[in-house]
């Protein structure tokens, strides 16, 4: 009877300590989608772009916390922690957007136009119950503003991207590939707006 009773103690313990030593934070890698943009299609070479900062405008999202995580035997919460902000991440990556399809990156002084962005959500989190097999879920979305020179604004929009993962026994080592996904269909769709290449070549 007293083993058995060790033996138990033991397992809780255990299990414990593989929950809690895995909830916490986990640190992301690089979040740098691989784009597939056409520069053939639209050619946008005579066309210089300047970027402002893009910055966070829901209070839900933070700068460095980009989603959670499920881990452990018994599922504790893990926030998902980036090295690079948030509004740094969604910024290159529709720079590097803009770079592929053919457009200058210029100085403010020499541009033709300035895109800033307001970023809402930038996040991934899973569903796991340990009932079922697990998915990740990512979301992304921003507003897009290109002004000219004067200040006007020609073009605004805004990018909405949802992604979720094939089901596995853990999916936690899909969260930051599913959420990179989002963002790289969020950039390209900028490209595929006609009303957006009908907008700068006035």
């Amino acid at each position: 009877m007293n083993n058995f009773k060790s033996l138990s103690y033991l397992l809780q313990i255990c299990i414990l300590l593989v929950a809690s030593g895995c909830a916490g934070t986990m640190r992301a890698g690089s979040i740098s989608p691989d784009l597939n943009i056409d520069k053939t299609v639209n050619s946008a070479a005579a066309t210089k772009v300047a970027f402002e900062p893009f910055r966070i405008t829901s209070k839900d999202q933070t700068e460095n916390i980009i989603g959670e995580a499920k881990v452990g035997l018994v599922n504790s919460k893990a926030d998902i922690v980036s090295d690079e902000k948030v509004s740094s991440i969604v910024a290159d990556a529709v720079r590097k957007g803009f770079q592929d399809a053919g457009f200058n990156i210029a100085d403010p002084k020499e541009a033709n136009f300035i895109v800033s962005g307001m970023i809402e959500r930038f996040w991934v989190d899973e569903y796991a119950t340990g009932l079922s097999l697990e998915y990740s879920k990512a979301s992304v979305r921003y507003d897009l503003i290109i002004r000219n020179m004067q200040g006007a604004t020609v073009w605004a929009n805004t990018l909405d991207a949802y992604k979720t993962s094939d089901k596995s026994m853990d999916t936690t080592h899909n969260d930051i590939p599913t959420l990179s996904l989002a963002l790289k269909e969020s950039v390209e769709a900028i490209f595929k707006d006609q009303s957006f290449w009908k907008a700068i070549s006035k």
